[in-house]
């Protein structure tokens, strides 16, 4: 995936960096205003939904309580027959056999009461009693033609499912979205069924039905507008009877011109979804289970952010616009710098090493000014490079001028030890050789480096010396790692600190006086560590103070680098502790170094 991504601006012939920039800035631009604009209209649209849906439910909520307050009114007007003795008694009465004036007496009465129940609200259509010998009672306006019909047919109402619902309802009011008596009525009508039983006894008396004009439920929804375009576009209340089985579940529309619209597209009521292009808020009213429902077209409702689009094209195209002229303003600041870095590479490769060029701060500038630092750090390590090997040869024509001081010097001190020894002077002789040793370890044919294990044979030597000097005041330890003697380390480097702590620490301390020189392997490391009980320090500082222990921590710099580390630990009055840690295997000034054996 990166590879393709660097090749892209090559197969687009695009060389120049500058090219590259104006390429990538205007991918971004056309890519996230783009997306902005996606992003802001989905938002957008989500808080007009949420601020609707929001809105409407809480009008919904109050259309909800209104209608059931106008479902409560007709609840009550079907309970004034319970308190009404005259129907009562009337309707308990259904033995006539012998008595024809009573049963039209009681019949008279019967249709007077439906009568009157038909004048207890102006939007109830008719009203009708069945008492139990199923004989029906009506008043209203389609009394005439539907009465007759229906006193020879109670056998087949009395099957219906709506009869049935308010026979188990046992006298709780039922309320049904349509005509149940003439359910092809093409008026906009719902009905009210209950079982009459007598309060008290709750006797079966009959069962009472009271049609109603959807009408009544204006006043619980707001004025749908007389303007037809703008009723449509504002949307519609509905009453939606949502456990219906019938095709037609709507009850109520407040807007005969949305309802219109819905009517031409053949929009089911029952399918106002977003998938059909509607918006809709829902509310559930408990007692009749019907929905109350507010919908809008979903082209009405966002309608507003169509402008939301058109912002973004313009702002797309504006944003391109500045952006091409602020990268044209601002491209000379971006390759002046690298033309500047440009021109000291080829410099450089031309022997220049010392510049004058400055950068400045910012990314370009930061790279030209760590290339300049670069530079220079190269050019002195290469100088003091240069100066190390120069000393090193030195060192070694120094060394093979002064081959022939040491072969004295060695005859020298092997006259002395047989003299003492003619003499029975033996701690004389054990002094002169000890010394003879160390010089040869020292001098080491001229070598940097040598063996741990020779280098703690100087350390002996060194130590004898000063025993047979301090007799029985000093007394010292040695514990090597066996794995470790065979390693390489740069030479005197162990001697110094052993001097130091015999001639700082213990030659001090009154008493006898003890030095422990331990050396053993640690990870990649060596690790020694050269401890005396002296008389300690309160400073540490003052160790680098001798040439010789200075002398050997600029060494160990040299040659380890980081790797090599000194520490020093003191505490007056219980001894001094120095810590060397070296590489075991390390890359000198010379060469990898460390031997076979590490």
């Amino acid at each position: 995936m990166h590879k393709l991504i660097e090749r892209i601006p090559r197969l687009l012939g695009m060389k120049k960096i500058k090219n590259q920039f104006l390429a990538a800035m205007m991918f971004l631009i056309l890519i996230s205003v783009p997306a902005l604009g996606i992003m802001s209209y989905r938002i957008s649209a989500s808080i007009i939904e949420r601020n609707h849906t929001r809105s409407y439910q809480s009008s919904l909520q109050t259309s909800g309580r209104i209608l059931e307050a106008t479902l409560d009114s007709i609840v009550s007007a079907s309970r004034t027959f319970l308190y009404d003795q005259e129907f009562l008694l009337a309707a308990q009465n259904t033995s006539f056999a012998h008595d024809p004036d009573g049963k039209r007496a009681r019949d008279a009465l019967l249709q007077e009461k439906m009568r009157y129940y038909t004048f207890y609200l102006n939007d109830i259509l008719w009203a009708g009693f069945y008492d139990q010998n199923g004989t029906l009672y009506s008043g209203g306006s389609r009394v005439n033609s539907l009465g007759a019909m229906l006193n020879s047919s109670f056998g087949q109402v009395s099957k219906t499912d709506w009869y049935r619902q308010i026979i188990e309802a046992q006298g709780k009011e039922v309320f049904f979205s349509y005509d149940v008596l003439d359910p092809t009525n093409a008026n906009e009508v719902f009905t009210c069924g209950k079982l009459v039983r007598v309060p008290g006894s709750l006797e079966e008396l009959g069962v009472l039905i009271t049609c109603v004009r959807t009408r009544i439920f204006r006043s619980a929804f707001p004025s749908a507008g007389t303007d037809a375009a703008d009723a449509t576009a504002a949307g519609c209340y509905m009453i939606l009877d949502a456990g219906s089985s019938r095709e037609q579940n709507l009850l109520y529309c407040n807007n005969p011109s949305f309802h219109e619209a819905l009517a031409k597209k053949q929009v089911p009521p029952g399918l106002f979804d977003e998938e059909g292009g509607f918006f809709t808020t829902r509310f559930q009213n408990g007692a009749t289970g019907w929905q109350l429902v507010h919908t809008v077209r979903l082209d009405d409702l966002l309608r507003d952010t169509g402008t939301i689009k058109r912002y973004t094209a313009f702002t797309a195209v504006m944003t391109a616009a500045v952006a091409i002229l602020l990268f044209l303003l601002l491209s000379n600041s971006i390759n002046r710098p690298l033309h500047k870095l440009e021109r000291v590479i080829e410099e450089v490769g031309d022997g220049k090493r010392v510049f004058d060029e400055q950068f400045s701060d910012d990314e370009i500038g930061t790279i030209g000014n760590k290339f300049l630092e670069m530079i220079g750090e190269n050019y002195r390590l290469n100088e003091s490079v240069a100066q190390l090997r120069l000393r090193q040869k030195e060192a070694q024509l120094k060394c093979l001028q002064a081959e022939i001081n040491p072969h004295f010097l060695y005859n020298t001190l092997d006259s002395i030890y047989w003299m003492a020894n003619l003499q029975k002077v033996p701690e004389i002789g054990q002094m002169a050789i000890s010394l003879s040793k160390v010089f040869k370890i020292s001098l080491n044919s001229g070598g940097e480096t040598t063996t741990v294990r020779r280098e703690i044979e100087q350390v002996e030597n060194y130590l004898i010396i000063q025993s047979l000097r301090y007799k029985d005041k000093l007394e010292y330890h040695i514990e090597a790692e066996e794995e470790i003697l065979e390693c390489e380390i740069i030479k005197i480097i162990l001697q110094p600190f052993v001097e130091n702590a015999v001639l700082h620490g213990l030659e001090p301390k009154e008493g006898r006086g003890a030095l422990w020189l331990r050396g053993k392997r640690e990870g990649e490391d060596i690790l020694f560590t050269v401890e005396d009980d002296g008389v300690g320090m309160a400073d540490t500082a003052q160790v680098h103070a001798g040439y010789g222990v200075q002398n050997v921590v600029e060494r160990v710099q040299l040659y380890y680098g980081e790797r090599g580390r000194i520490t020093f630990q003191s505490r007056p009055g219980q001894g001094t502790r120095v810590t060397i840690r070296l590489p075991a295997q390390f890359e000198g000034p010379w060469g990898p170094k460390g031997g076979e054996q590490c």
